[in-house]
């Protein structure tokens, strides 16, 4: 439409009332949009004065507490360990991390006999054994 003709009163009134119709739309819109951001800053104010929350991976969490990647790997699968899935990945979290703490070290692997601790336990067993021939 060329700008220096006059709008007819129909064109008036359909502009009129097609931008009323684009308000009515957009504007609960443009509403929850400003919501939306009000929440996004509580929750980041929440979570660390305006960062988002750093997850771990399975290789930086096993260098933080000193065993293997796979140990981690399998204490998250069978839920030993608290940890979030992100897609196929398992990260872990601050909390997580924290959780972990407080359960401790994993405990060694039980104490076991050398050979020579074998020989000297079965000799010791043998003096006490009555002789049977």
């Amino acid at each position: 439409m060329d700008n220096d003709q006059p709008l007819t009163h129909q064109q008036i009134i359909d502009r009129i009332s097609s931008e009323r119709a684009l308000h009515a739309v957009l504007a609960p819109l443009l509403e929850e949009v400003r919501h939306l951001r009000a929440e996004i800053s509580e929750l980041r104010e929440v979570l660390g004065g305006g960062t988002a929350t750093k997850y771990l991976t399975i290789p930086e969490v096993a260098e933080l507490f000193g065993v293997c990647a796979e140990t981690v790997r399998r204490r998250a699968r069978k839920g030993e360990w608290p940890a979030v899935r992100i897609g196929n990945q398992t990260r872990f979290g601050r909390e997580d991390i924290e959780a972990i703490r407080e359960l401790g070290r994993p405990k060694p692997p039980p104490h076991r006999r050398t050979a020579l601790e074998t020989r000297q336990r079965n000799k010791a067993l043998l003096k006490k054994m009555p002789a049977v021939w």
